[in-house]
């Protein structure tokens, strides 16, 4: 009965069949990559409760990107180091898509002098009294802002806060941002005396975004070239290995339309669709083409 259905409605079978891969192919050009990573390691703990309440009170880290700055000799506090830091700071304050730079320059001192004196004074860089290197070592040390938040215990790392602007901050946008900052982070680390690594929420939605895109491309890649060396050794024919192969294809292609279609974003877990629909598919079209080699045995008209 079935056989007979497909035999009268060919036409409008391969009419739907159209119709259905064009609407999943519509459906891919509109597809989201998920980027927020709260949504898979959000849970009941209390340290999410936690910082949920700190960002409605403060605000979310979601614009802020973190530089971590390492001496390659010495410590952070080195004059050469503390000038090349200076520099770096001044930089990025100029690039575009950033509105504000936050480092252990621009803590100020403890006490009466604070609203007139940082904690790092200007001529620091361009310093050699050892006296005058000691006192600011010990006032750095000290200060409640700097000691063990900006500055690691031994002095060999600290960190700047860059705060992206909102309009960059956006997840098609930060491409075309955080490439600079990471391009002048390379120019420092290879002329001076730190090395850098830039983290922080929208990088690590970047690299989030660039990873999926990367396994996307290649594990359907790879299952493509599976499924079709699989089917080639089960069919043994060009045009049985065609039949065999096009179906796992198009189901992975429908799985990702629909998806797709749905608003469902692509993230860590939902990637794995269209490879796991192929797998099946793969399976099914061998099942199918010994199916009908046994019942062209059987005398059954092709």
């Amino acid at each position: 009965m079935v056989q007979s259905l497909f035999d009268r409605h060919r036409m409008w079978l391969a009419i739907g069949i159209a119709l259905t891969t064009a609407a999943a192919l519509f459906g891919i050009s509109q597809l989201r990559l998920e980027d927020d990573l709260r949504g898979l390691l959000q849970g009941s703990a209390d340290d999410f409760a936690m910082v949920d309440r700190v960002a409605e009170r403060f605000g979310t880290h979601d614009r802020d990107c973190i530089v971590r700055a390492d001496a390659h000799e010495g410590d952070i506090l080195a004059p050469a180091a503390i000038s090349e830091l200076r520099r770096l700071c001044d930089e990025l304050r100029e690039l575009e898509g950033i509105d504000e730079v936050h480092s252990l320059l621009d803590v100020r001192r403890t006490g009466m002098l604070g609203g007139l004196l940082t904690a790092v004074p200007r001529g620091y860089d361009q310093e050699d009294d050892p006296e005058v290197l000691t006192a600011v070592r010990a006032r750095l040390e000290s200060n409640p802002l700097i000691a063990g938040t900006l500055l690691s215990s031994d002095a060999t790392s600290t960190i700047i806060q860059l705060r992206l602007a909102a309009d960059v901050a956006e997840p098609r946008q930060l491409p075309h941002v955080l490439p600079g900052i990471e391009a002048v982070l390379d120019r420092y680390a290879t002329t001076g005396p730190l090395s850098f690594e830039l983290t922080g929420m929208p990088a690590l939605r970047l690299e989030a975004v660039r990873s999926l895109r990367r396994d996307i491309l290649l594990f359907n890649s790879i299952g493509v070239a599976v499924a079709v060396v699989l089917s080639a050794v089960a069919a043994r024919s060009w045009r049985a290995t065609l039949l065999a192969s096009l179906p796992p294809i198009v189901g992975a292609l429908w799985a990702t339309g629909l998806l797709a279609l749905f608003d469902v974003p692509i993230n860590m877990l939902t990637c794995i669709v269209p490879s796991l629909a192929m797998v099946v598919g793969t399976c099914d079209s061998i099942h199918f083409i010994e199916d009908m080699r046994r019942s062209t045995r059987r005398g059954v008209d092709p």
